[in-house]
């Protein structure tokens, strides 16, 4: 009577397939390469990001801004076409983004992640601004009449907002969780090829080196 090996048995089958090995792959393949754009689109925004962590010193913050979007870019086009070092490269990008927004959540910093769109953020700043400095001179006095409030302003309260202790905002705190399980993912696909053989399921696609 053959026996089973319990190491085949602890893992589900699926997850060794190819095509899903391939849709993860395309997916943060494309994912990398879209943040990396987006970042290299706004330099000055996404270096206002990193400056926001107070980690790297001033004169860094440049090369910082272009380099690691850079990285980013070559990294997700070589994953999507299947390169190995490619999903390296994103795996020890991980890793640093995972340590850099848990120091953020750990010391309770109120700032946007700057993971996808700081040009987003940049231009919705300043088109902020632009529309306070636009704002003709005959429609001004429509904001000099005074403000009446419908409801009254409960006692205490303001005590209460102040009183209750400072938290890590919550896009902050999601973008660590959502870190943690894309690198994770990122662990998956690095030990796929792996995996396969452990299982004795052989290697159906060659991933290049």
């Amino acid at each position: 009577m053959e026996k089973t090996s319990p190491v085949k048995n602890s893992l589900p089958r699926f997850l060794l397939t190819p095509w899903i090995f391939h849709s993860f792959r395309l997916f943060v393949g494309g994912l990398f390469l879209y943040t990396g754009a987006t970042k290299l689109a706004d330099v000055a925004g996404f270096s206002q990001s990193i400056a926001a962590y107070g980690i790297l010193p001033a004169v860094l913050l440049p090369c910082a801004a272009i380099g690691l979007p850079a990285i980013e870019v070559v990294a997700g086009f070589g994953t999507l076409l299947n390169k190995r070092w490619a999903i390296l490269g994103i795996l020890a990008m991980m890793v640093m983004f995972t340590g850099v927004l848990g120091y953020g959540v750990a010391v309770g910093l109120e700032i946007d992640c700057g993971c996808f769109s700081p040009a987003k953020t940049a231009l919705a700043e300043k088109a902020e601004r632009t529309f306070v400095l636009d704002i003709p001179e005959q429609e001004s006095s429509l904001f000099e009449e005074p403000v009446v409030l419908l409801e009254p302003v409960q006692e205490g309260s303001v005590e209460e907002t102040c009183s209750e202790p400072e938290e890590a905002p919550p896009s902050l705190r999601s973008a660590l969780i959502r870190d943690i399980f894309l690198l994770f993912g990122v662990i998956y696909l690095v030990a796929w090829p792996d995996l396969r053989r452990r299982y004795g399921l052989g290697s159906r696609l060659r991933i290049e080196n």
